[in-house]
């Protein structure tokens, strides 16, 4: 199981991407549907 640590740690990183993408989604360019980083989170290839 992931540590509460390493959780916060992935959810600041998706944070700061969608910070980074912000102008390309606001202005249409990109959708962002889903981020799924499970396999991140769980150190595996399954999630």
């Amino acid at each position: 199981m992931v540590s509460p640590t390493r959780a916060l740690h992935q959810e600041e990183e998706i944070e700061n991407k969608l910070e980074n993408w912000h102008s390309d989604i606001k202005a249409g360019k990109l959708a962002v549907f889903m981020i799924d980083e499970c396999h991140l989170l769980w150190g595996d290839l399954l999630g």
